[in-house]
């Protein structure tokens, strides 16, 4: 299990950098569209 473990690292570690850059960016899109919304509901109220 070590050996296994100590090879899938590696791998899984760049996976894990890929998805959470994915990750952030889906934040960075949803927070920009979420301000978007306040701000034209704001605008409506």
């Amino acid at each position: 299990m070590r050996k296994d473990v100590r090879s899938l690292t590696l791998i899984d570690l760049q996976e894990l950098d890929s998805a959470i850059l994915l990750l952030r960016l889906e934040v960075a899109k949803s927070a920009r569209i979420k301000r978007s919304f306040s701000r034209k509901n704001c605008r409506k109220c």
